[in-house]
């Protein structure tokens, strides 16, 4: 989102799990950006050199996002009037779950 200051941006690692059932991250090729409207996420083609619209994001309705943080696994977003919001990558889709 280039219309858009960026509060936050970082690689999201991704969540695979072991036959035996132990899970672990590994490097993707996925970043997430938060902006004031909402925390977005983009595919990252090496090749290409360039970033891609990987999935709609998550976005607020009628609050703004104050201030983000980026970690390889969760997105945390404060929004206006003093709310947090922890997202998480979901593993099936590339979509984003709110934890809290």
């Amino acid at each position: 989102m280039t219309n858009l200051p960026t509060l936050a941006f970082g690689n999201v690692a991704r969540r695979v799990s072991s036959p035996q059932g132990k899970s672990s991250y590994v490097n993707s090729q996925l970043v997430v950006q938060a902006t004031r409207h909402g925390a977005y996420i983009f595919n990252y083609d090496a090749a290409l050199g360039s970033f891609s619209t990987h999935a709609s994001g998550w976005e607020i309705g009628g609050k703004e996002v104050v201030a983000a943080s980026v970690n390889p696994s969760q997105i945390l977003l404060a929004l206006t009037g003093g709310r947090l919001v922890a997202l998480k990558l979901d593993v099936n889709d590339d979509s984003f779950n709110v934890v809290v």
